[in-house]
C-alpha cells in the first residue's frame, strides 16, 4: 500500500493512478506538517533563508561565505551537498529539532533523510537560519525532492546560477515555482564575468515578473573556493540578511496556508475521481445483481411435471408407510394426549436428536431431516451466479479506464462453485428441523383439542405432511405446492385433519419456508457481488481517512478566513 501517514490515506498498488495520489499525498503531508511546525513558532524564530540552485554553481561558497566560515562542504565533484546544512544560532535550535524536516521521522524517503544542524552563537546572525540545499537538477530524485520540500519551509529564497546554468529549463521551473507561491527571493548570477549574459538573466527575470534588482552579481574566482571574504557585508547581500529583519513570515505563513488548501484540493478531487469511477463499477454490479436476482427468484418457481408429481406421491407414501409401522407401539405406551405430545417433541426438537441413545424412530427423523435439506435444488442459484459474474466481466469488459478494475476482478476475486454453494447453503440454511418445530408449535397453539392433538402427534401424519411440504418448496417453490397439494397430498390426509383446515395451515407453512429458502438463495448471491464491490473499494482509503481530509481542508479553510 502507499500511504499517507499523518492523514491516513492508503492506495493500493493495484489502483491505476496510485502514483500521483500517491505524490499528491506526500505533498499534502508535507505541506501540513510544515504548517503545523510554522504555527507554533513563536515571534523571536528567526528567519528562515534556503539557497538554492542547480549542479556546480558554487551555491555553498555563497553559503559559507554568508555564514562567514567554511561550514558546507565545497568540492569539484558534482553534486557536492548530499545533505541539507542548517546554520542557526543556539538559542533556536531546541525549536529547529520539531521541524518537520529536522525531525528523525520526516515526511522524505520514508524518514531516512539526514540534516546537518550546525550552531553558532555569533548574535549577528541570531535573526536567520541559513540553509544550504541540494541540487534542484540533481540526477538523484530524492536530491531533489529534499530541495523541493524545504522550499516549503523557507521565508526567503536566494535562487543561485551561473554563466552555464542560468537558462536551464530546471532553473525556469523552480523559478515558476517561487513566482506562483509568492516567496520572498534573491537571485544570485555566480561566477559572472560576462557583463553581457548577467544583463541578459536580468531581463529574462524581468520577463518572467521578478525585480530585476533583484539580480546580484558575484564574480568568477578562478577557483572552487570554500568562501569568498567579505560577501555577507557588500551592500546587495547586506539587504538579503536585513530582509530577516522583516515581517516577512506572516506574507509566507499566508502563502503556506494557501498552498496547503491548494494541494489538499488537489489530492481530494484526484481521491474525488477514483471514487467515483468505482461507484459507478459498484453501482452497475449491484444494478446486475437486482436483475440476476429477479431471474433466479422466477426460476425457482418451476413448471410441475408429471413425473415430478409421481415421485412427490411416492415419497409421501413411503413416509407415511415407515411412520405408521410405529404407530401400534407409540399408542400402547401413550395413554395420556401430553405424554404423546412430549415424546415427539422431544424428537424433533434438538436436545432430542442430538443426545442421549439413537432409537429407530429417532434414526428414521434425522435420516429424512437430512433428506429433505439435500433435496433443495440449488441449480437456479449456480446459475445466477455464473451469470452475475459474466454481466460483471462485461461491466469491466474494453474500457481502458476500467483495466485495473478488470485485473482486480479476475486475479483477487473468489467465484463460488458449485461445492461452495452447496458448503454456503448448508451452512445458512437453519435446518428443516428449526423450521419444522416452529411449525409444530404454531400448530399447537392454534387451539387443538386434546383429542385432536394426541391423534394428530401419535399418529405421525402431520410430521410426514411437513416433511414433503418442506420438500416441495425447496425443490420448486410455491407454485408446485399449489399444484400438488390438491391432487397429490390431500388424498393421504385423513377426514378429521381436513377438518381442522390443514391445506390451509400447509400453504401457510410452505409460504414461510419459501420466503426463507428464497432469502438465503439471494443472500448467497449478493455475497458474490459484494466480493467484487469490496475488493474495489479496497484500492482506495476507508471512510475515517477521508472525513480526516475534508476536516483539514475546513479548518485551514476557516484558518483562511480568520
Amino acid at each position: 500500500m502507499t500511504s499517507s501517514a499523518q492523514l491516513g490515506l492508503c492506495f493500493d498498488q493495484r489502483l491505476h493512478g496510485r502514483e500521483i495520489l500517491g505524490q499528491r499525498a506526500a505533498e499534502a503531508e508535507r505541506l501540513l506538517a510544515v504548517w503545523r511546525w510554522k504555527s507554533a513558532l513563536g515571534p523571536g524564530f528567526p528567519v528562515i533563508i534556503s539557497l538554492f540552485g542547480g549542479t556546480g554553481t558554487g551555491k555553498s561558497t555563497l553559503f559559507n561565505s554568508l555564514a562567514g566560515e567554511p561550514v558546507s562542504r565545497v568540492s569539484w565533484l558534482r553534486p557536492c551537498t548530499s545533505r541539507p546544512v542548517f546554520y542557526v544560532h543556539n538559542d533556536a535550535v531546541e525549536e529547529l529539532a520539531k521541524c518537520p524536516l529536522v525531525a528523525d521521522e520526516n515526511p522524505i524517503g520514508g524518514g531516512k533523510i539526514k540534516v546537518r544542524v550546525l550552531e553558532h552563537h555569533r548574535q549577528e546572525l541570531a535573526d536567520f537560519i541559513l540553509v544550504d540545499t541540494p541540487d534542484i537538477d540533481s540526477v538523484e530524485l530524492i536530491n531533489r525532492e529534499i530541495a523541493d520540500a524545504f522550499f516549503t519551509i523557507s521565508d526567503i529564497v536566494v535562487f543561485v546560477t551561473s554563466l552555464d546554468k542560468y537558462g536551464d529549463n530546471s532553473g525556469k521551473m523552480f523559478r515558476t515555482w517561487i513566482r506562483e507561491w509568492g516567496k520572498r527571493s534573491y537571485f544570485v548570477m555566480n561566477k559572472a564575468h560576462f557583463g553581457e549574459a548577467f544583463e541578459d538573466f536580468r531581463e529574462t527575470l524581468r520577463q518572467e515578473g521578478f525585480d530585476g534588482d533583484q539580480l546580484i552579481r558575484v564574480e568568477d574566482t578562478g577557483t572552487s573556493p570554500d568562501m569568498i571574504p567579505g560577501i555577507s557585508g557588500r551592500p546587495e547581500f547586506e539587504a538579503v540578511l536585513d530582509a530577516a529583519k522583516e515581517d516577512v513570515r506572516s506574507t509566507e505563513m499566508r502563502n503556506l496556508r494557501v498552498e496547503t488548501i491548494r494541494h489538499l484540493d488537489f489530492l481530494d478531487q484526484d481521491v474525488t475521481t477514483q471514487m467515483r469511477r468505482i461507484a459507478a463499477v459498484n453501482d452497475a454490479i449491484r444494478q446486475a445483481l437486482d436483475r440476476v436476482a429477479g431471474e433466479m427468484d422466477e426460476g425457482l418457481d418451476a413448471v410441475l411435471s408429471p413425473e415430478v408429481a409421481s415421485r412427490v406421491q411416492e415419497r409421501l407414501t413411503t413416509l407415511l408407510q415407515k411412520y405408521d409401522i410405529l404407530f401400534p407401539v407409540r399408542m400402547f405406551v401413550r395413554t395420556v394426549a401430553r405424554k404423546s405430545l412430549e415424546f415427539v417433541w422431544g424428537l424433533v426438537s434438538p436436545g432430542g436428536l442430538a443426545g442421549g441413545r439413537v432409537t429407530g424412530e429417532r434414526s428414521f427423523l434425522a435420516q429424512d431431516l437430512a433428506a429433505t435439506k439435500a433435496a433443495a435444488n440449488l441449480a437456479p442459484l449456480e446459475h445466477a451466479v455464473a451469470r452475475l459474474n459474466q454481466e460483471i466481466a462485461e461491466i469491466l469488459k474494453g474500457d481502458s479506464d476500467l483495466e485495473d478494475l478488470r485485473t482486480v476482478a479476475q486475479r483477487d476475486v473468489p467465484r463460488l462453485t458449485s461445492e461452495a454453494v452447496r458448503a454456503q447453503f448448508d451452512e445458512a440454511f437453519p435446518g428443516v428441523e428449526r423450521l419444522l418445530e416452529e411449525e409444530l408449535r404454531r400448530f399447537r397453539e392454534s387451539g387443538l383439542s386434546p383429542t385432536h392433538e394426541a391423534r394428530l402427534y401419535g399418529a405421525y401424519f402431520f410430521w410426514a405432511l411437513l416433511l414433503v411440504t418442506a420438500e416441495v418448496i425447496l425443490l420448486g417453490g410455491s407454485s408446485w405446492l399449489d399444484a400438488i397439494l390438491g391432487p397429490v397430498i390431500a388424498p393421504f390426509i385423513p377426514k378429521w385433519l381436513l377438518g381442522m383446515k390443514v391445506r390451509d395451515v400447509l400453504r401457510e407453512i410452505g409460504a414461510r419456508i419459501d420466503g426463507e429458502y428464497r432469502g438465503i438463495l439471494r443472500n448467497i448471491l449478493e455475497g458474490q457481488a459484494i466480493s467484487y464491490i469490496n475488493e474495489f473499494r479496497s484500492l482506495l482509503p476507508d471512510d475515517e481517512a477521508l472525513a480526516r481530509l475534508s476536516a483539514q481542508q475546513e479548518w485551514l479553510s476557516h484558518e483562511v478566513c480568520t
